[in-house]
């Protein structure tokens, strides 16, 4: 059972402890018995010495008394000094053990504070081991209820991958139902072309029956008729136009610092300080979910390729990814030790790659939910993207270098630092795959081929001005344009291919701009927003 070698561990590293305190404490009673020792001997010692010289002093006498009276005199003399000396010794022996009687005193003491602070900590030891029984039972309560919460959260991901494979079926009914629609339609459209044709012949006869009767004979062949028909156009291909127009604005609660549009086009996603990502319908504006998980403020949000998935990277050091049809969340990818500023899919939606302020790039296997790669960079990253054959990551970085990383063994195989004097705060690819656009803290834009790694055009104005770290750049669907935000509350689009500005949009957002996305089906929709939280959709 883990939780006993846990305990017992816990028991044996306790044992130890005691031990070696109880050596400690017995080393120091060691020396303290020994100079007791020592001190008693040396007491015996001096008492035979007081005794011998008695009996030398009764033995003496003796002798004096044998002695004449002038022998006796001398000797009795030289006794008297051989006496006063014995007291001599016998004093400093006696000093000396009423010093050693100090010194025993002041060890007994000692001995006694020592044998006192054996006392608390043998306390200490029983209230130590009270309290393991006591965690002992909590940790068997809590194992008991990670097992249960583990057997309910298999389930609910069994229930999941149900509630998915029934999406998935429905999804596939509905889009078998829509091409069986369309096939209908355009019978239908054939069909009614047919029968224009067919009116259009009869009025003819008609009127040359009619002309016949009023004047007997046949009038010349009429010209030709353009006859109506009906069309489907099965795909909507629009080119890019600048979006002059505001179609709606609405607000959202604190700074909106990421927006972008699905693949299809069809919705598009906010995130930002309310730690929350807010998907809306692209054509109405309507909110249609709203994703929860974040614990705090959200810094990227996009699309897989297939617009089933969206991601948000956040300062909580996290990137979340939920079902953006059924709204739950499908893997929180934990391991950066800083903030997450970007974060995308690849383009077959097996892998996302994620980049922080611990200057690490980490891929994630999203079929198993864990890192399978861990790149080491040299700088904080502030954006990154990847090229369409999921082969090249290129991040821009605090240090004003933008890097391209091979994906598949996390080498770096080119560095671009003189490029931008300021740090770089957006990457994007280009609608061909061949082209990024940074955008910079130095008011410039570039436009860099991945091919030669050479800049190709570069992008400015006297009064656009980078406010953010987070500033966020964007190509229109067909590369024409390139947009972004400035801190004086305006969106500058430039023509990508002479350089020039193109239009200024402005007296819509009063704060700094943080980002912008457009539509990538829609040519003429455009989506802003700024850190007073406001979304403005634009229109032509």
């Amino acid at each position: 059972n883990p939780m006993d070698s846990k305990v017992a561990l816990w028991k044996n590293i306790v044992y130890s402890q005691l031990k070696q305190q109880t050596l400690l404490l017995s080393e120091a009673f060691t020396g303290v018995i020994q100079q007791n020792n020592e001190l008693i001997d040396q007491e015996i010692f001096l008492m035979n010495e007081n005794e011998k010289l008695k009996t030398v002093y009764d033995l003496s006498k003796s002798r004096m008394d044998a002695l004449p009276s002038g022998e006796e005199e001398q000797a009795l003399r030289k006794c008297q000094e051989e006496l006063n000396q014995s007291y001599l010794k016998v004093s400093e022996g006696a000093l000396e053990i009423v010093e050693l009687n100090k010194e025993l005193n002041k060890d007994r003491e000692f001995i006694a504070n020592l044998e006192k602070k054996y006392d608390e900590l043998n306390n200490a030891n029983t209230l130590l081991e009270e309290r393991a029984a006591e965690m002992e039972d909590v940790f068997y309560k809590k194992d008991c209820d990670v097992a249960l919460l583990k057997e309910e959260l298999i389930s609910l991901h069994k229930a999941l991958a149900k509630a998915e494979d029934a999406l998935q079926d429905a999804t596939r009914e509905q889009k078998n139902m829509q091409a069986g629609w369309m096939d209908k339609v355009i019978k239908h459209a054939e069909q009614m072309n047919e029968m224009n044709e067919m009116m259009m012949e009869l009025q003819a006869c008609r009127e040359e029956l009619e002309n016949f009767q009023k004047g007997g004979s046949v009038p010349a062949a009429a010209p030709e008729v353009e006859r109506p028909t009906i069309s489907i156009d099965r795909s909507i291909t629009m080119g890019s136009q600048i979006p002059n127009n505001v179609k709606r604005t609405f607000r959202n609660k604190g700074e909106v610092n990421a927006i972008c549009f699905s693949p299809n086009g069809n919705l598009f996603a906010t995130g930002g300080a309310d730690r929350v990502v807010r998907i809306y319908e692209s054509y109405s504006g309507a909110v249609k979910s709203q994703l929860m998980g974040s614990e705090r403020t959200i810094m990227c949000v996009k699309f897989s390729a297939d617009s089933e998935l969206c991601l948000a990277a956040s300062t909580d050091n996290a990137t979340r990814i939920w079902s953006a049809s059924m709204g739950r969340v499908r893997h929180s990818l934990l391991g950066h030790l800083g903030k997450v500023y970007s974060a995308v899919f690849t383009y077959d939606n097996q892998k996302a790659i994620t980049g922080s302020h611990d200057r690490t790039i980490k891929v994630w296997d999203l079929q198993k939910g864990y890192c399978t790669r861990t790149i080491f960079c040299y700088s904080s990253i502030n954006d990154l993207c990847l090229t369409t054959d999921n082969g090249l990551i290129i991040s821009g970085h605090v240090d004003n270098i933008l890097r391209f990383w091979d994906a598949r063994n996390g080498d770096c195989i080119q560095e671009l630092s003189g490029i931008h004097s300021g740090q770089i705060t957006s990457v994007c690819l280009s609608p061909d795959g061949i082209y990024v656009l940074t955008n910079s803290r130095d008011n410039t834009l570039k436009l860099i081929d991945i091919r030669s790694f050479e800049v190709e055009q570069t992008y400015q104005h006297s009064e656009y001005r980078n406010g953010l770290n987070w500033t966020k750049a964007c190509f229109s669907p067909d590369g024409r344009f390139i947009a972004t935000g400035s801190a004086d509350g305006a969106i500058y689009i430039w023509d990508r291919y002479t350089g020039a500005l193109s239009t200024r949009l402005k007296k819509i957002h009063n704060t700094n701009v943080n980002c912008c996305s457009w539509n990538p089906t829609r040519g003429n929709q455009l989506i802003s927003c700024d850190r007073s939280g406001n979304v403005v959709i634009w229109t032509d």
